[in-house]
Parts: C-alpha cells; structure tokens; sequence
C-alpha cells in the first residue's frame, strides 16, 4: 500500500483571498489520498479552520505589513523590497525545520516565495506574474519570476486563453519552463438541482486590511440606512467568537459566514458588493453572480482588474469617495455579470502531476 503523502499548503497572510483559494485545492489533495497540513498565521488560519475544524496545522507568520496610508502603493512595495528579501530567507529556514519535523513530502505555497526547496516538490501559486507597480513593474517582474523558476511548479489560477480573469497580470510572455493554468479557484460551487431563491437585493461583502475595510462599512452603513434595498452586510470579521446577527431596517448584518452560508446568501442575492480582490473574483465567477466593485484605494491589483472588467462590460465598479448605492445600482445591474464555464479538470490534472513527484 502506498504510504499516504504529507503535503504542506502555505496561503499568504495578507488578507483572506489567498487562504479561500486554497480550500478547492485542500479538497481536490484530500480527494486524491493525500493528507494536508496547513501552515499559516491569523485570520488565514482561522478561516482554514473554520472550514477543516480537525485539520493538521502548523503556525506559520508572514511578514509584518501595514498598508500605506497616502503613498501609492507601487512606492510603499519598492521600499518595501529589502524587507520582502528578508522574509524569504527567514522562510527557506522555517521550511527546512518544518519539512524535518512534520515528515512533509511536498509543499504547495500560496504567494509565499520563500517556500522552496530541492528537497522535496514544492508549488508557487500565483496570478501576478507581472505586477502593475508603475516604474517598478519591470523589477518586480523579474524579481517574481525568479523565485517563481525556484519551484517545480508555478501554478496560475486562470484560464490559459481567453475569456479569462487575471488579464495582464497573467496573460503575457514569460520565460517560465514551470507554468501550469489550473483553472480559476474558488471554493464555492453551484448545487446540483439549484433553484434562484432571490431574498436580497444587495449583499455587501467586507475585507481586506484596516483602517480602509472600516472606512468602507461605516460608509456603506450610512448609505444602506436612507435605501430601500433589502441587504446583507457580511463584515468579514473572522476573528468575531460568532455570527453576531443584527438587523438595522432593511439591513440585516453579520460579523462573518462559513463557506457554505456565504454561498448562500451569494446565491439569494441580486447582486454582490466588494472588493475587486481576485479571489473575490474567482469566487463570483464560479457562482456567475453580477458584481459592483470597490477597489481598495493605491491597490494597483484591484483597480486594474476591476476597471478590466468593466471594460469588458461584466461589472460595474467605482471608488469609494464616488460611492453611490442608491445612485449605481440600477447601472450595476446591468452589467452582464462573471459568468464564464470553467474546467475543473485543469486543477484535478495538476493536483496528480504535483503528487505523482512526491
């Protein structure tokens, strides 16, 4: 009998776009024999927890970043580059330890680009294989593809043509021998036999870091009390002991929702507010659910996705000092929508080549 194998999966802990996306990929290893120890730090490993109660982990931390405030966040990641050098050769020695110390047969890191080793197969996921960083774009290319070219694999989450989601992020010339489209990922999926049960007008889904996340709420709190929508407000709260249901009028909301529960409610809603994150994105795909973005203001990333797709007529998108729910919603609406087929076989097939090596 084949001993089963022991795979490490890593999300970045900026935000909780990179620890979803590895849900899909977390099933689709368990699926396939493997047994999965997850390492991470925060509110990652909390939602990893919240959805694999009894999984194997290991704490993990990433480095320490407050976002800028006022600097255009191309800058704040120039300054921020020798930092980013350190922690990668502070994570080449946590990897050594942990591969010792928990028998790990391969790694698969979500933008961690310290987790690499020829020990053993390792896994670099990543959708900015060209990072919009304005003058610095060119060293930050060549500074991602470096470190991606140190892992067996480099594993976009898109599609390998088009339509696809990440655009130029992903969709550009690269010298890269590794490169593996698996699909995008999301850990949501349409139920078999499902029924439109449509209860909300509008479901507000809250992230990413702070001040700017309680910026945006108190925000749309102030405009959802004078609007006629009935909405769910999902806070993004995953640190909150409980749900924390409250209603306020038409406006129920929430400190946080499983997996299965955010489905839902995704799937009753008319339409989602968010950020423009690509997990974000992913996630509304898979549910092919119209969507009205609110980049995080000097996120280079979002403002480029979601102006992408607003270009291509799929979603509507504003920043948040030209919010206006009542104002946008109509115009929202009729956007096409993220609707595109996926393969689930692109991730299922890369999930085997990664574990046939190990």
């Amino acid at each position: 009998m084949n001993q089963q194998k022991r795979i490490l999966v890593a999300p970045l802990d900026w935000g909780l776009g990179h620890a979803s996306r590895c849900i899909p990929i977390i099933h689709e290893l368990q699926a396939q024999g493997a047994e999965v120890i997850v390492g991470a730090a925060n509110k990652p490993l909390k939602l990893l927890l919240h959805e694999f109660p009894n999984i194997e982990h290991v704490y993990m931390p990433g480095m320490n970043v407050a976002y800028p405030k006022r600097m255009p966040m191309s800058f704040f990641m120039a300054r921020r580059a020798p930092k980013f050098l350190k922690w990668v050769r502070e994570e080449q020695d946590i990897i050594q330890s942990i591969i010792q110390s928990y028998n790990i047969d391969g790694i698969i890191s979500d933008n961690r680009y310290g987790l690499f080793t020829s020990k053993i197969p390792c896994v670099l996921i990543t959708h900015q294989l060209f990072i919009k960083a304005s003058i610095f774009s060119f060293v930050f290319k060549n500074l991602t593809q470096f470190y991606a070219s140190k892992y067996n694999f480099c594993w976009v989450p898109d599609f390998i043509g088009e339509p696809n989601l990440s655009g130029d992020l992903s969709h550009r010339k690269s010298k890269l021998e590794n490169l593996r489209f698996v699909g995008p990922l999301s850990r949501f999926a349409i139920p078999a036999y499902y029924k439109p049960e449509v209860r909300y007008d509008l479901l507000v889904v809250l992230s990413g870091p702070e001040p700017s996340r309680t910026m945006l709420e108190n925000n749309i709190m102030a405009q959802l009390r004078k609007s006629n929508l009935k909405s769910l407000v999902v806070r993004g709260l995953v640190d909150a002991e409980s749900e924390q249901e409250e209603v306020i009028g038409n406006i129920t909301r929430l400190a946080y929702l499983t997996s299965n529960k955010l489905q839902k409610a995704i799937l009753m809603s008319k339409m989602v507010l968010c950020r423009s994150g690509y997990s974000s994105i992913m996630d509304l795909s898979k549910l092919q659910k119209k969507a009205f973005f609110v980049p995080t203001n000097g996120q280079t990333e979002q403002e480029y996705l979601a102006s992408k797709l607003m270009k291509q007529g799929l979603a509507f998108y504003t920043t948040r000092s030209k919010l206006s729910i009542d104002e946008q919603y109509e115009e929202a609406l009729n956007f096409s929508g993220l609707g595109i087929e996926w393969d689930d076989d692109l991730l299922k097939n890369s999930v085997h080549e990664f574990l046939s090596k190990t």
